[in-house]
């Protein structure tokens, strides 16, 4: 059997990080991953810096695992727990990965998501014209389709209390029932105690 080590680095008390899938799927290591999370490693798990095995397999181009994380329910729209706060999408569009950018918005990735310094994953498509156009495409399409989109930035806002925010993401069609990868919007306006959003 293989020993497992958690931390709680980022993340609410009552979900335990697996760092050793983390660390599988950084090094690319698909059978150990799958073993993982047939022993119940959660797919959300963080690393020490912050950042999801979707992150680290996205960043290392380990496709095989981007697919695996993402059929067993991986949240694509979940940002890293760091000072850049990118998601998934802003890796693979800051690398030009038109492969790894459509099977995040597949799995319904949030397009519209903003890193901590404010931008969206096109806009970390600059120097990559196909993945920028697929980008820009997809957010035409939502708007031309008026679908509802997850958003984790809704998510953080309602812990937060960010009215402003959570008004102006409802107003573009943010689905009400985003998670941040453990918790929905509501859930996280009741946990924080912001009385006026959960009203």
């Amino acid at each position: 059997p293989i020993p497992l080590q958690h931390s709680t680095t980022g993340s609410s008390p009552l979900v335990v990080d697996c760092v050793e899938l983390v660390d599988a799927a950084k090094a690319g290591n698909t059978p150990l991953v799958l073993l993982l999370i047939q022993r119940g490693a959660h797919v959300n798990s963080r690393g020490k810096n912050g950042k999801t095995a979707l992150h680290h397999a996205i960043k290392y181009r380990h496709v095989s695992i981007v697919r695996i994380l993402l059929e067993t329910q991986a949240d694509p729209s979940v940002p890293a727990y760091n000072k850049r706060g990118l998601h998934p999408l802003h890796v693979a569009a800051k690398m030009g990965s038109t492969e790894l950018c459509s099977l995040l918005i597949d799995a319904r990735a949030d397009v519209t998501a903003l890193a901590a310094d404010k931008r969206t994953p096109t806009e970390y498509a600059d120097g990559h014209p196909s993945a920028k156009k697929l980008l820009a495409d997809h957010l035409q399409g939502k708007a031309t389709h008026d679908q509802r989109f997850p958003s984790a930035h809704l998510a953080a806002a309602a812990r937060k209390g960010s009215v402003d925010i959570i008004n102006g993401l409802l107003l573009s069609k943010a689905d009400p029932n985003s998670t941040d990868g453990t918790y929905t919007a509501l859930q996280n306006a009741v946990r924080g105690s912001q009385l006026e959003i959960i009203n």
